[in-house]
């Protein structure tokens, strides 16, 4: 298992082709994980609760205790998330989290669960 990890580490594409064109990042940025690990967190989502989003995600991976729960809150009622991500473990050369993104759109709830590696240019790629 942790060389298939490692692997996925070195060969997930940065960007997902199932995500519409306007969610691509482009030079500079990064998208969220969560868009790739389940496209139903696309669905009613402004370019404003996209980034408050992806922001919230990074800031779990990169800083976030293991369990501490990173919240945000669009301007919007009723839609929200927190991002919480496991302790950080090592494949190979790669830092590593197992990370779970719960948001609430108008009282339905949608959830994605992943593993992401950092890689050498420091972004977090989604490996399962």
């Amino acid at each position: 298992m942790l060389i298939g990890l490692l692997a996925g580490c070195s060969s997930t594409a940065a960007t997902n082709p199932n995500l519409d064109a306007g969610l691509q990042p482009t030079e500079g940025q990064t998208i969220a994980l969560a868009f790739a690990a389940n496209t139903q967190f696309n669905e009613g989502l402004n370019a404003k609760e996209r980034k408050q989003l992806t922001e919230a995600e990074s800031r779990a991976l990169n800083f976030g205790k293991s369990g501490e729960q990173i919240a945000w809150q669009s301007d919007r009622n009723g839609i929200s998330g927190f991002i919480t991500a496991s302790q950080p473990f090592r494949v190979g050369q790669s830092d590593c989290r197992r990370f779970s993104h719960q948001m609430n759109r108008a009282g339905k709830a949608v959830s994605a669960n992943g593993t992401a590696c950092r890689t050498g240019d420091g972004n977090w790629r989604l490996v399962r």
